[in-house]
């Protein structure tokens, strides 16, 4: 995860986040809807779940870092003990041409690794004050439940209310004991 807009704004200012803040994505130009599952987190939760469902995993072996430069997308770590690095450069046409033509000859023009962000990679864990959607994570089952398609309806439902201007982007309550941070 980049961290989106928010990964630097101090506590204190979540309260005053406007919709166009949440829109502003560092890194990366998407569509309104996936800007604001990002600048939430909620995004993650999503790719962990399916993450556990796509390769049949249990969600302790699965965990999100900020990586800001949105250059390093996952680390695998495999039973023989090698772990890879999947990197790209922020542009959706990389994984999405990927997943139509997995197992082709069909080639996509992107450009060379940057070793310089390879060398300041800047891996942390997941600060859950900051981004406390994180915390679903910790309610979900490894037997296959609804519950997934629930929180899947509840986002859209938040998200669609978010961008109409209906409701603030977070509910404060919980900052207000780490506003020193």
């Amino acid at each position: 995860a980049s961290g989106g807009p928010f990964r630097k704004l101090s506590l204190k200012k979540f309260k005053d986040i406007l919709l166009k803040d949440a829109l502003k994505h560092p890194n990366w130009s998407m569509g309104k809807k996936i800007t604001i599952d990002s600048a939430t987190m909620m995004n993650k939760v999503f790719e962990i779940i399916e993450a556990k469902k796509i390769f049949d995993l249990n969600y302790k072996q699965l965990e999100i870092l900020t990586h800001p430069k949105s250059y390093l997308h996952a680390i695998v770590k495999f039973n023989n003990g090698l772990s890879k690095l999947l990197v790209h450069d922020t542009d959706m046409k990389i994984p999405i041409f990927n997943s139509i033509y997995f197992n082709t000859e069909k080639k996509l023009k992107s450009k060379n690794i940057d070793i310089k962000a390879l060398n300041n990679l800047n891996l942390k864990k997941i600060d859950n004050i900051r981004f406390p959607v994180i915390k679903i994570l910790n309610n979900l089952s490894n037997e296959d439940s609804l519950f997934e398609t629930v929180i899947v309806s509840a986002n859209d439902k938040l998200v669609k209310l978010f961008l109409n201007n209906k409701i603030k982007s977070v509910s404060y309550t919980h900052l207000r004991a780490h506003e020193t941070r």
